[in-house]
């Protein structure tokens, strides 16, 4: 997942504020979840074709529980998957131990400990 902003017709990487420049080009294909940080990016992506853009969405002020992507998926804050079709973010937040990832049934998650979660989850309790 990559934090997108467009400012002045040139698109920038960042969390909390615009830092890196790249092209659109850049950021073409499935191997990205953006996450529009300011309007005119996200009404930028909208009006691209699906097909260069395919995995994008927006967080409103406050935070949901979920979002819906443009591709149909939700993406979830927290570690309860609304469905198959929900991407977990950061479910080591409420869940440390990350005991709550074994035996999820959901398209993907998004965290800083994807080897550990792929660990439990294919070799279960394993201490």
């Amino acid at each position: 997942m990559v934090d997108v902003w467009r400012i002045d017709d040139k698109i920038y990487l960042g969390s909390q504020q615009p830092m890196v420049e790249v092209t659109p080009r850049y950021l073409q294909g499935n191997r990205f979840w953006l996450n529009a940080r300011n309007n005119d990016m996200y009404t930028w992506l909208q009006a691209q074709p699906i097909k260069l853009y395919p995995n994008y969405f927006t967080v409103p002020d406050p935070t949901p529980d979920y979002v819906t992507t443009s591709s149909g998926h939700q993406w979830v804050f927290g570690n309860v998957p609304t469905n198959n079709n929900s991407i977990v973010v950061l479910p080591e937040i409420p869940d440390r131990g990350l005991f709550s990832t074994v035996k999820l049934r959901n398209y993907g998650i998004c965290s800083c400990y994807l080897t550990f979660t792929k660990r439990w989850r294919n070799e279960g309790v394993w201490y």
